[in-house]
C-alpha cells in the first residue's frame, strides 16, 4: 500500500487532472468513452486518472486534439493546474480550501474562454485569416496591464483595435501567468479574453 502511494506521489498529477477535465468538457462522463476514442482499454484510462500509471504524452495530446486543444493550449492548461497545486501547498486548511475553490472556478472560466476562442477561430477560418497581428496584440496587452478591470472592459468594448483573436489569446496567456499568485485577476482576465473573442467574431473585415 505504501509503495503504491509513493508511486502515485512521484507521478506528475497535472496530466491526469487535465485528462479528467478534458474528458468531462467533452461531455464524456464515463471513462470507457475516452478509452474507445483512444483505442485503449477502459482499465488503462482508469489507472491514468487514478495516478497509478503515468499518461504517455502522445495519449494526452490525442485527448487534447479531441477537444481541439493545440499543443500550446494543452501546455498552458498543464501550467494552470500546476500553478493551482503549488498555490495550495504550504497553507493552512482554510487557505488550501480557498485556493481549491479559486482553482476550480478559474479552471472552468478558462475552459469557457478557450471554447469561445476556438469556436471563433473555427467559424472564421474559411472566411478570413486569423485577425490581429501578434506584435500589435503584445503592445495592446502591455497597455491593458496598466489599466483597471473597468478600464479594460471599456477599451475592449469601444475600441475595434482591441477586438482581435490575437489579443484574446494574449490576454488568456496573461491570465495563465497570474493563476498562482493573483487568482482573482487571472479569473477577470480569462473572462475578458472570452469577451474579446466574442467581439472579434462580429468585428467588420
Amino acid at each position: 500500500m505504501g509503495k503504491q502511494r509513493d508511486r502515485r506521489e512521484r507521478i506528475d498529477p497535472a496530466p491526469r487532472l487535465a485528462l479528467v477535465l478534458i474528458r468531462h468538457s467533452l461531455g464524456w462522463f464515463e471513462q470507457r468513452e475516452l478509452a474507445a476514442a483512444l483505442g485503449v482499454a477502459p482499465s488503462l484510462v482508469s489507472m491514468w486518472e487514478r495516478g497509478e500509471r503515468p499518461i504517455p504524452g502522445e495519449a494526452l495530446e490525442r485527448t487534447a486534439r479531441l477537444r481541439d486543444l493545440s499543443p500550446p493550449l494543452l501546455a498552458q492548461l498543464l501550467r494552470e493546474i500546476r500553478s493551482f497545486l503549488e498555490a495550495a501547498q504550504g497553507r493552512g486548511r482554510a487557505g488550501r480550501a480557498l485556493a481549491g475553490s479559486l482553482a476550480a472556478d478559474l479552471l472552468f472560466v478558462l475552459l469557457e474562454a478557450l471554447d469561445v476562442v476556438l469556436a471563433s477561430r473555427t467559424r472564421l477560418v474559411s472566411i478570413r485569416p486569423p485577425a490581429g497581428d501578434p506584435a500589435t496584440a503584445e503592445e495592446l496587452w502591455r497597455y491593458l496591464e496598466g489599466c483597471t478591470a473597468a478600464e479594460r472592459r471599456l477599451l475592449v468594448e469601444e475600441g475595434e483595435e482591441y477586438q482581435t483573436r490575437a489579443l484574446s489569446e494574449r490576454v488568456l496567456a496573461g491570465s495563465a501567468a497570474r493563476a498562482a499568485t493573483q487568482p482573482r485577476e487571472a479569473q477577470e482576465l480569462a473572462k475578458l479574453a472570452a469577451r474579446i473573442a466574442e467581439l472579434a467574431d462580429v468585428s467588420p473585415l
